[in-house]
C-alpha cells in the first residue's frame, strides 16, 4: 500500500511508503511507473534485514534507485540483501548516493559496479 507523506522530496504526487524496521528506516518513492527510489537510513544488518525481508514487496520488472547516503551501519547480511535485490529477474538496481560506510561495504562486498557515479 502506498502512502502518501509529506516529507517526499519528488513531484507533489509521488506516493511513498515508509517502512519502520528497528534502527532502520526504509521509504519507497515511486519515482516513474517502472522506476521506485528505496531510501535506507539507519543499520541494515542480520535483525533489520530480516524485518525489512518481510515487510518490503517490490514489484518484478521496475528499476530502483538505491539512496544510501543515511546508512551508518551495514553488515555481510545487509550487503547479501543489496545483492539479492539487484540480481531480482527483470530488475535493476543503481546506488545513486552512499554514506562512506556503505559505499565502503559496497566495494568490500563486491557490489562497487551498483555504485553510480
Amino acid at each position: 500500500m502506498w502512502v502518501d507523506t509529506p516529507e517526499r522530496t519528488m513531484a507533489p504526487s509521488a506516493p511513498t511508503a515508509t517502512l519502520h524496521c528497528g534502527p532502520l528506516t526504509a521509504k519507497v518513492v515511486r519515482v516513474e511507473r517502472s522506476r521506485l527510489r528505496l531510501e535506507l537510513a539507519g543499520r541494515l544488518d542480520i535483525d533489520t534485514v530480516r524485518q525489512l525481508d518481510r515487510r518490503l514487496f517490490l514489484p518484478r520488472r521496475v528499476d530502483i534507485d538505491l539512496d544510501l547516503s543515511e546508512l551508518d551501519y551495514i553488515d555481510e547480511a545487509g550487503i547479501d540483501f543489496l545483492l539479492i535485490l539487484a540480481r531480482k529477474k527483470g530488475r535493476r538496481a543503481e546506488a545513486v548516493a552512499c554514506s562512506p560506510v556503505a559505499e565502503r561495504a559496497l566495494e568490500l562486498g563486491g557490489l562497487g559496479s551498483l555504485i553510480h557515479h
